[in-house]
């Protein structure tokens, strides 16, 4: 669905979908105030949405980060993606360098004792 603008305000509807984020309704919008140097008052307002993730949890994402792509789910597939890239990276060590690994970061000194080594 191609995303519709009148007067520089987007027309989002419950249902349209964001990356793996489902737009469910319209939040409060998140106000920002804040003193120039000039001592004036200025500030802005920014819309929010309550989504609902593929993986079923719900959030409230700002407008302007669901347009620019910043947030496309909840974090979800981070962890996956990190297991995925452990389990690939790990098939290439042999056992001997895998426990090398373990040692060196479960020893606290392992820094020092490898600069006076040198």
């Amino acid at each position: 669905m191609r995303k519709q603008h009148c007067n520089r305000k987007y027309f989002i509807v419950p249902g349209m979908f964001f990356g793996d984020w489902e737009i469910l309704s319209e939040g409060k919008p998140i106000s920002r105030t804040y003193t120039d140097k000039s001592g004036k008052t200025r500030g802005h307002s920014q819309r929010t949405f309550e989504c609902l993730c593929v993986c079923g949890k719900r959030r409230t994402v700002q407008l302007n980060n669901l347009m620019n792509g910043k947030s496309t789910n909840c974090g979800c597939y981070r962890s996956e993606k990190l297991q995925e890239g452990w389990k690939k990276w790990r098939k290439g060590l042999t056992d001997e360098e895998h426990s090398a690994l373990k040692r060196k970061c479960v020893n606290k000194r392992w820094h020092s004792q490898k600069e006076t080594t040198k």
